[in-house]
């Protein structure tokens, strides 16, 4: 059996866990499992009535993990440090507590900042709906302290609910009219340990299939309408034209707008990057000029002018027809060079590309994916690894196991040998679909080549899809599946619907909430007829909102009155009247209780709560607005009937 008095506390404590609970997952395991049994400690010593620690303990505790988190950040500022040194103060001030307002509120305020601190991890539509969780945990906590344990009126639960439900509507008319910066709403950059996580502007042998169990988001895109198949969209991202015998690289970017012809329609599309670190923006294929502050180079990579370090929107088109290169490309000729020094002449492969001499060059790229596709290879995430000399060899005519890299390396290679210009480019290859929506994963890393053809330019191939065809049209999980089953089991089914749609949840948020700049509030209040630029309307609406803050504020006011509980008492007892048992004249509330609950036995429960109320409501000199409330709830409540 709690105490009383405790048991706002203990509620207080359990609010501030719920807080506090997603700094499991950027803080150091022992000190977040250290923390978590602190303040576990410190329920059961309420709940058991043990005596809080003393302060020399407390010293020594706090001291020891001041200590330790100084060790593990090297500084307890910033937002690493900073958020572990709040937490650990926290937690202090929770063992110290003891069971008065004043520790309460100190309690609530700082679990109130703890949940604004996890938005400098992550801006998800998660982390905002714990932060809802939190708000509704921490105000039923709250209403604990406003009132005395034994007062009856409304569920903690309720009182909190409501709150928020009032606060709501203030929330969105603020969000909408309140002026904003040109940037979005949140923008974290992101640590830098975690930079650079997707893929790079180099290839070696297993660069891409590292990427290959990595679930983590890469980008989202938003079409105009429903994508028919969004496993088969290819996302261009890097071309490599430069090959030293085992590693691609791309050249200097060449700015000069590319020799592109669209044909077909234009897809118009949004996508929202992922912070990576990196400059390079992927593209559905091939990407037309862009608006703002992208640049579109000659071999048609899109990049950004500088590392895209946080959650980024981009209004991006496409054709999914067209010709690039096809009339110039001035750098054609580097797409046909091969390293000759001792260890790279790869003399098979050569050899096998030289037998193509005669063909034409449309020919010889048809020879070479049907070697690929007849020759026994098998598309693999862990292939054994290559050796240093003549690294091609060992692909195409001994392991002969290998994943997307590989395979369009080889190809490339087998191209240049024949004399056709090739280059490799790596991007991402599907995604996943919910209507016009697709997110595309690190998992979906790909690489492929460029053959350069007369009069058409350059020419996307696919060497994959000579190897494992289920690559391009049922995605890697299935094609890995297919070659040697070495590729991780990921969510299928009904998980993976709602993957898909907690994604476009994602989606959503960001684009409408995270992304909500001055341009897209202007275009809102534009549409709605307000303007910034017009002072009469514009402060019409902001003193609205003004009465809209203050409304539940004076509703709360009207029924908190001295004589609304009169009324109220007044209205409870004609209730009985019309039941035949009224109050006489003169008749004190504890008379008529009695005589209620002689003629009514089965509400002398109620009955007694009401007048019990009624009487401190009255009477007593400390009474509070909860007090009010409690009774004006109890009140209401009609006379039962008889069992």
């Amino acid at each position: 059996m709690i105490p009383p008095r405790p048991a706002p506390l203990l509620a207080t404590l359990v609010a501030v866990a719920l807080a506090c609970f997603p700094a499991a997952f950027h803080l150091p395991p022992w000190a977040y499992v250290t923390l978590s049994a602190l303040l576990a400690y410190r329920m059961t010593a309420l709940v058991r009535g043990w005596a809080a620690p003393p302060a020399a303990l407390l010293l020594l505790i706090t001291g020891g993990l001041g200590w330790s988190l100084y060790r593990e950040y090297h500084a307890l500022i910033g937002r690493d440090g900073g958020t572990a040194a709040l937490l650990m103060l926290i937690v202090i001030k929770a063992l110290e507590a003891q069971p008065r307002a004043r520790d309460g509120r100190v309690l609530l305020l700082l679990g109130a900042f703890m949940t604004t601190t996890h938005f400098f991890y992550s801006q998800d539509v998660l982390p905002a709906a714990h932060a809802l969780l939190s708000a509704l945990g921490l105000l039923c906590a709250a209403t604990l302290w406003a009132r005395p344990v034994s007062a009856a009126g409304p569920r903690p639960w309720r009182v909190a609910a409501r709150l928020i439900a009032q606060a709501t509507p203030l929330t969105l008319a603020l969000f909408v009219l309140y002026p904003r910066p040109d940037g979005p709403l949140w923008q974290m950059p992101l640590p830098q340990q975690q930079a650079n996580t997707g893929l790079s502007d180099s290839v070696t042998p297993g660069s891409v299939s590292a990427l290959a169990e990595n679930t983590d988001v890469a980008f989202r895109a938003a079409f105009s309408a429903p994508v028919a198949n969004p496993g088969n969209l290819y996302w261009r991202a890097f071309v490599l034209d430069n090959f030293d015998g085992r590693s691609w690289s791309r050249l200097e970017p060449d700015l000069t707008p590319p020799d592109l012809i669209p044909a077909g329609p234009r897809l118009r599309y949004t996508l929202t990057l992922e912070g990576q670190g990196g400059v390079a923006v992927p593209a559905l294929d091939l990407p037309l000029t862009p608006g703002g502050p992208l640049t579109l180079d000659s071999r048609a990579q899109l990049t950004a002018p500088a590392p895209v370090t946080t959650r980024t929107r981009y209004d991006l088109s496409a054709t999914a027809q067209g010709s690039l290169g096809a009339r110039s490309d001035p750098r054609r000729a580097v797409t046909t060079a091969l390293p000759d020094r001792p260890g790279s002449t790869n003399p098979r492969t050569r050899a096998l590309a030289a037998s193509w001499a005669g063909l034409r060059p449309e020919a010889r790229v048809q020879a070479a994916l049907t070697h690929l596709r007849r020759g026994g290879y098998v598309y693999t995430l862990r292939p054994p690894r290559l050796p240093d000399r003549d690294a091609m060899d060992a692909l195409l005519f001994r392991t002969r196991q290998g994943f997307c890299e590989h395979y369009a390396s080889a190809f490339v290679y087998l191209m240049r040998a024949s004399g056709v210009p090739a280059r490799l480019v790596t991007g991402y290859l599907g995604g996943q679909g919910v209507g016009p929506y697709v997110v595309v994963r690190q998992a979906e890393a790909h690489a492929w080549a460029e053959v350069w053809l007369d009069g058409r330019g350059w020419v996307r191939v696919d060497p994959t899809a000579a190897v494992a065809p289920s690559r391009v049209t049922e995605g890697v999980d299935e094609a890995l599946a297919d070659g040697d089953g070495s590729g991780p089991r990921r969510t299928r089914g009904v998980l993976l619907t709602l993957r898909l749609q907690l994604d476009a949840l994602e989606f959503a948020w960001s684009e409408y909430v995270i992304n909500f700049d001055a341009l897209k509030q202007q275009s809102l209040l534009a549409q709605i007829g307000l303007h910034p630029a017009d002072t009469v309307r514009y402060t019409l609406a902001l003193l609205g909102t003004a009465l809209l803050a203050l409304l539940p504020v004076l509703l709360r006011r009207r029924a908190a009155r001295p004589d609304a509980a009169v009324r109220a008492y007044d209205r409870w007892c004609a209730q009985y009247a019309r039941l035949g048992c009224a109050r006489a004249i003169g008749e004190t509330p504890e008379a008529y209780a009695r005589r209620l609950t002689q003629a009514r036995p089965h509400e002398a429960a109620h009955i007694t709560a009401v007048t019990e109320t009624y009487v401190t409501l009255r009477y007593a000199p400390d009474t509070t607005s909860a007090h009010r409330l409690a009774f004006l709830h109890l009140s209401r409540r009609r006379p039962a009937r008889p069992r």
